[in-house]
């Protein structure tokens, strides 16, 4: 971006480029629940530079088949869409198609973009499952109702992509 901008102003306009980041995360990972837990990571996928939409499609449908979750199933989809027109291509498509009547919420506003950011995703969807909010993000879709599947999707200039299932304790 050429002006400078809050990063919370991140989408209120279109324009070339984003906010540069960088982060490390730390997850203590179990097979035993403690009543501590903050979310369970089902299942994981990545895939490397998918030739169109239609393979990444393809790509979601077969990562949410192999977990046993369907996409009505799903109650948070969390982007990472970070501002660029180009790169926030695939998200707009998806919200169209694939996701269309999701809630969508991004995330790299807050943290910038960077290669593996799919990890503050993680930590952001694990803790929107332990408290049953989503900060200042979006509104609730179903008040009262407990959030119990999320899904990242995340792709790094469209090379690196990675889908993630997260799901309430």
């Amino acid at each position: 971006k050429n002006n400078s901008t809050s990063n919370l102003d991140l989408f209120k306009t279109e324009s070339r480029g984003t906010i540069a980041g960088e982060g490390a995360a730390f997850f203590l990972l179990t097979d035993k629940p403690s009543g501590k837990d903050y979310a369970e990571l089902k299942a994981l996928h990545t895939f490397y530079k998918p030739v169109d939409l239609d393979e990444i499609k393809n790509n979601i449908r077969s990562f949410l088949f192999s977990t046993a979750v369907n996409m009505q199933e799903i109650d948070l989809v969390i982007t990472g869409r970070n501002g660029d027109p180009k790169n926030d291509k695939v998200y707009k498509e998806l919200q169209q198609s694939l996701f269309a009547g999701k809630v969508l919420v991004d995330y790299k506003h807050l943290c910038g973009e960077y290669p593996t950011s799919s990890a503050f995703a993680c930590w952001l969807a694990a803790n929107i499952l332990k408290s049953g909010n989503v900060p200042g993000l979006v509104e609730k879709k179903r008040s009262g109702t407990k959030l119990k599947n999320v899904l990242i999707y995340n792709h790094y200039q469209d090379i690196h992509h990675s889908v993630y299932l997260l799901s309430a304790c």
